[in-house]
């Protein structure tokens, strides 16, 4: 009992379908081929696609039967870029059917090429695998772009740590003396002009160290 599908089932369940005559003529293409492809009924097969694997003798319907049922894979002469992967099903009238797809290796060829996943089978397991990489292509973007903020980041506290180390040395460089301390007279910061001019302080007849004066002052607030 032969299983026969309307136009409509066959369009949907493969789009990129092509029916091939006796004499090597596209009798008709899937739709999501033709937005391929174009209008490409009525043309002839061996001027549409070259078949890339296996090798053939020659393009004649004895040659392409002698593939039928194995892998094959088609390239475009339209585009030397596109290749449709898929087998040859002879017909008993005559001529052949293909079923197959063209692969691409992510969502942006699809997008290029002006094809949605919707232009695909449902069951094509290509639909899968296309949104797997779509997945992994949007995870190494954010990742990416992750990594991208967090350098940034870095850049900019490096920056200003930077600055403030530059701004932290300048007492360091100043010729004239430069002291910090704290309520309790503990020096906090020294600069080296201090050492070369203030080894002793006088104060009202008092010589003092630099610490001990320091220590003075700080108990007479």
């Amino acid at each position: 009992m032969g299983v026969h599908l309307r136009s409509e089932q066959l369009h949907r369940l493969f789009p990129f379908h092509l029916r091939i005559g006796k004499d090597l003529e596209i009798v008709s293409a899937g739709r999501s081929l033709e937005k391929l492809e174009g209008n490409i009924t009525g043309k002839i097969f061996q001027d549409l696609f070259d078949v890339e694997r296996p090798k053939l003798s020659s393009y004649s319907a004895e040659a392409l039967a002698c593939v039928a049922g194995e892998l094959i894979i088609l390239r475009s002469r339209n585009n030397k870029s596109r290749l449709l992967r898929g087998q040859l099903e002879p017909l008993e009238e005559g001529g052949f059917f293909f079923f197959g797809s063209p692969w691409f290796s992510g969502m942006e060829a699809v997008t290029s090429a002006g094809l949605t996943l919707h232009d695909f089978a449902p069951h094509d397991p290509q639909v899968d695998m296309l949104q797997l990489v779509h997945a992994q292509e949007m995870a190494t973007r954010d990742i990416h772009e992750l990594y991208q903020k967090i350098t940034n980041q870095s850049r900019q506290l490096q920056a200003v740590v930077q600055e403030k180390e530059q701004l932290a040395s300048l007492p360091m460089q100043n010729p004239d003396p430069v002291l910090r301390i704290n309520l309790e007279g503990k020096i906090l910061i020294k600069n080296p002009a201090c050492d070369a001019v203030l080894q002793l302080v006088e104060h009202s007849g008092t010589s003092y160290s630099i610490e001990s004066f320091c220590h003075f002052i700080t108990s007479q607030i």
